[in-house]
């Protein structure tokens, strides 16, 4: 099972960096939480449209290590990554080390992102 949700974690950060928002919106969950590193929660739509702008854009998301828990129904995945992405329409890019926790909800129709949550780490680096 990890493996897949690992694959999913790929396909959704693939998804992201081409800028495929039918293939990311299909990995995630109608009720969606997304808090970004600045704090900001977003709804699905609300971060889709924020893709479909260009008030974020993801040129590499990179992952060093990762940690899991099943649950009932959920499957919780802390990743360290490193990212690179740009904050706006034709900005510069900047390098973000981030913790980001994802729950992978099954839904009927499969596992669909339903929470995610990252912060940037105070070193700056990824174990």
């Amino acid at each position: 099972m990890l493996e897949h949700i690992r694959s999913l974690e790929r396909a959704r950060f693939s998804a992201m960096m081409s800028g495929d928002l039918t293939a990311l919106s299909a990995l995630l969950d109608d009720d969606l939480i997304y808090v970004h590193s600045n704090g900001q929660a977003d709804s699905k739509d609300e971060y889709i449209e924020s893709l479909r702008q260009g008030r974020i854009t993801y040129d590499e998301i990179s992952v060093t290590a990762d940690r899991f828990w099943q649950v009932e129904g959920c499957f919780v995945l802390v990743q360290f990554v490193s990212a690179r992405m740009r904050l706006g329409a034709g900005a510069e890019p900047v390098d973000r080390a981030l913790t980001i926790m994802s729950v992978w909800r099954l839904a009927p129709a499969g596992w669909r992102l339903v929470a995610m949550q990252s912060t940037a780490r105070p070193d700056g680096t990824t174990p």
